[in-house]
């Protein structure tokens, strides 16, 4: 293919300058840049997954000073470190296949919610979200993963215990000595660090996709209906019976109770990418482009005269299409304030000529009747065509099929489908109205990828705040349960409630800071990697990355403070007897 389109261009290098033939599976060209964004949430899935392990490694690290003694008195009676710790890794294992079969009952719910997401009408065919056999079976290898990841270090740590220590008569329970606290330490800074990046990359690509979805469309999308509607060429080869029969039907149409305005465009703004063409311009009397890439493409619809009326696209200067300009009429052209003020910066468009179709001089040039509003073409944040528009009336430059928009004044739009589709078939018996929607539902679903995936990160930024927030109390709980009888010393001794709690909340925010550290430094780099699926911010946009820390240091400072708050209730004559 790259062979054949270099022979293109030779043979004509003005005209194909700009020709590039590739040939790609239809399933790569239909994932676009979903399948990297796909790969991106696989990631923050398994970061996920890395936190929650965590998390269960810190709550079993915690209670191993809880079972300290029972392990020693198994290595007392003869049992080997080797199979203390098999049992210790079987209950983790047993564990972690309860939680997952819990997640397995829930899975059917979670896939019906991110369907629910997806409209049928434009999601891929390839694209099926269901629990299957490979689902399945990745469930439970990241299941039994997840067992040996959180169960290995408490395992280690309580086949290592001190039997002397841990038999003596009356001795206290162990904390597992300062190894085992460093690492509960180092374990909830990895859980904030890894919290913390997901947060951030959640907080950018939803940023993102408001940013998508609240930039200006240049049309009124509301009280609006679509459909499409057309001659098959193979039944109708005139192109003119397919004008006269859409121009019928506008007339009909425009006359039905409730509607302020009708007519039909070749597409939809908002539409797919692949269904829009570009065509060439110079304007007349300028010299000619070298090659055809060098002249001023546009984004080119056909449109009867109620169609920029319907779809609310303003007439800013001059005038829009009439019914004068019929086939036989002069060739006309609307264009929008971008493609006016590129290719006559400075200057009125109204009444100027231009040419397109570059290469053919003997097709008669487009005088320009009026200037339009900028409508936004593509759902794309970087569309693959620049978005300047240019209307050409339908009479003019007919297709056989279009899409109709009928603007109604009140109430839902999709209360007049029965009647659209009686006004077609009497308009041609044979023909029927299709794929009504309203223009609302076209521009909302143009945008689904993006916030469907904005939506999926949201969630995963949710579930780590939560997990982390869940570890940061099991630690700091620990902590405090630990310390009792010290803290009924201070207290027995005169310390103030205010004191003790600044203690023991000290340790807690120690970690959460050391934490919200390493996570910023983290995130920085994450932004790095998810720079080219953020639009509208910058990756390191400074709010989210000053607002996404203090939200994280917030609540993981409540979960340290809701066990500190009990420390200072502590009776200190039960906390003496306690230790």
């Amino acid at each position: 293919m790259g062979a054949l389109g270099a022979e293109l261009r030779a043979l004509a290098p003005q005209q194909l300058d700009w020709l590039d033939v590739r040939a790609r599976p239809v399933r790569e060209e239909r994932e676009g840049t979903a399948a990297g964004t796909v790969r991106l949430l696989m990631a923050c899935m398994l970061a996920n997954l890395g936190i929650a392990c965590a998390n269960v490694a810190g709550l079993l690290l915690a209670r191993s000073p809880a079972r300290a003694r029972e392990v020693a008195l198994r290595a007392a009676l003869g049992a080997r470190r080797g199979r203390i710790v098999r049992q210790l890794m079987l209950e983790s294992l047993l564990l972690a296949l309860a939680g997952g079969a819990l997640g397995l009952m829930l899975a059917p719910w979670v896939v019906a919610a991110a369907s629910a997401l997806m409209p049928p009408e434009v999601t891929p065919y390839w694209l099926r979200v269901e629990v299957d056999g490979p689902a399945l079976l990745f469930g439970l290898g990241a299941t039994l993963l997840a067992g040996l990841a959180f169960g290995l270090a408490p395992a280690l740590q309580l086949a290592r215990a001190n039997l002397a220590d841990e038999l003596k008569e009356g001795g206290r329970a162990s904390t597992g000595g300062p190894a085992a606290a460093r690492l509960r330490s180092a374990l909830v800074v990895a859980q904030m660090a890894g919290a913390l990046v997901l947060l951030t990359v959640a907080a950018l690509m939803t940023r993102s996709f408001l940013h998508l979805k609240d930039r200006p469309l240049g049309f009124d999308p509301a009280g609006v209906l679509t459909f499409r509607a057309g001659l098959p060429p193979s039944q109708y080869p005139d192109e003119a019976q397919a004008g006269a029969f859409f121009s019928q039907l506008a007339a009909r149409l425009e006359r039905l109770p409730g509607v302020e305005a009708a007519g039909f465009v070749s597409y939809l703004p908002m539409t797919e990418p692949g269904l829009i063409h570009g065509n060439m311009f110079v304007a007349e009397g300028a010299p000619p482009p070298a090659t055809t890439s060098a002249a001023m493409p546009g984004v080119v619809r056909s449109a009867t005269p109620g169609a920029l009326r319907a779809l609310g696209v303003p007439v800013l200067r001059g005038r829009g299409f009439t019914a004068e300009d019929g086939k036989d009429a002069p060739r006309v052209a609307l264009v929008d304030q971008m493609f006016a003020e590129a290719m006559f910066p400075g200057q009125d468009a109204v009444g100027r000529r231009m040419r397109f179709n570059l290469f053919h001089p003997k097709e008669a040039p487009l005088t320009i009747v009026g200037v339009v509003g900028h409508i936004r073409q593509d759902p794309a944040p970087s569309p693959p065509i620049p978005g300047r528009s240019v209307w050409v009336p339908a009479a003019q430059q007919p297709d056989h099929f279009m899409s109709g928009v009928l603007r109604v004044r009140e109430g839902d739009p999709m209360a007049l489908a029965g009647t659209v589709g009686e006004q077609v078939t009497a308009t041609q018996g044979d023909i029927a109205a299709y794929d009504e929607r309203t223009l609302q539902r076209v521009c909302d679903n143009a945008l689904w990828e993006a916030r469907c995936f904005a939506w999926f990160f949201a969630a995963f930024g949710a579930q780590a705040l939560f997990l982390t927030c869940v570890g940061v109390y099991g630690v700091t709980a620990f902590n405090v349960s630990q310390r009792t009888a010290e803290i009924g010393v201070r207290m027995a001794l005169g310390a103030r409630p205010g004191a003790v709690l600044a203690m023991v909340l000290r340790r807690g925010l120690r970690l959460v800071g050391a934490g919200l550290a390493l996570g910023i430094l983290g995130a920085w780099l994450a932004a790095l990697a998810v720079g080219s699926y953020v639009y509208g911010i910058s990756p390191h946009d400074p709010a989210t990355f000053a607002l996404v820390p203090l939200l994280l240091g917030a609540v993981a400072l409540g979960a340290c403070w809701l066990p500190s708050r009990r420390a200072v209730r502590v009776d200190p004559a039960e906390a003496l007897r306690a230790g």
